[in-house]
């Protein structure tokens, strides 16, 4: 497996750091609200710096990443599973109302590991409990997809829908175009543009690089 912390150590600048926890907080108190209610349990996978995780408004918060540091960046109010994602089958089923992927799926080592993920994910929510995926979207993309050596798996609106269908949960949402690929631009990362840009009808967001798709257990 490749190891990503030498990669994410200098991935990001000081000013693309910020602008990511801007995005996140933002999407955490102005958007997730309409999935995740206060009293939900919620358990983001490849929490990486927890910028999300930490921002996110629920009665319990649990984050899962391999990341060394992982004690480091998650609020004192995050119960931390340290390790990949075969960690997931230690877990207790039916634990969780919503479950969280984001920038997760392109990263994982196969198809076969994809579908597993999602299997888990399955057992792990409560009937009733939704997958909340944001996600490169290599239609979207083309070759700049593949900009980062860890990106291994290409994903697109079909496949990732067929993915969950092939894992038991019914996609109840789909926004091909949601947000940009990254914040590695020259334009400004502010709340009242993020409410802006998330305003426009999705065929109308420039920029967007990234999809999102919101999956149930029936």
């Amino acid at each position: 497996m490749l190891d990503s912390q030498p990669l994410y150590k200098d991935r990001f600048t000081a000013r693309e750091v910020k602008a990511k926890n801007v995005l996140w907080q933002y999407l955490a108190t102005h958007f997730f609200p309409r999935y995740i209610r206060p009293n939900s349990i919620v358990l983001d996978i490849g929490a990486g710096r927890c910028e999300l995780i930490n921002a996110i408004i629920a009665r319990e918060k649990y984050a899962l990443d391999p990341n060394p540091d992982l004690k480091r960046f998650a609020a004192g109010n995050i119960h931390l599973y340290h390790g990949n994602t075969h960690h997931l089958k230690k877990i207790k089923g039916a634990s969780f109302d919503v479950i969280i992927l984001s920038n997760l799926l392109e990263h994982l080592e196969s198809r076969v590991d994809l579908l597993t993920l999602l299997s888990d994910c399955k057992r792990l929510l409560k009937k009733g409990g939704q997958v909340i995926v944001i996600q490169p979207n290599i239609d979207l993309v083309g070759a700049r997809y593949w900009d980062h050596i860890d990106h291994i798996i290409p994903l697109n609106g079909n496949s990732l829908k067929e993915a969950f269908r092939t894992s038991g949960l019914t996609t109840v949402e789909f926004v091909k175009r949601f947000l940009p690929l990254t914040v590695k631009s020259n334009l400004p990362v502010h709340p009242s543009l993020i409410k802006l840009f998330l305003a426009l009808p999705p065929i109308f967001r420039p920029f967007a690089g990234q999809s999102l798709l919101v999956a149930k257990k029936n």
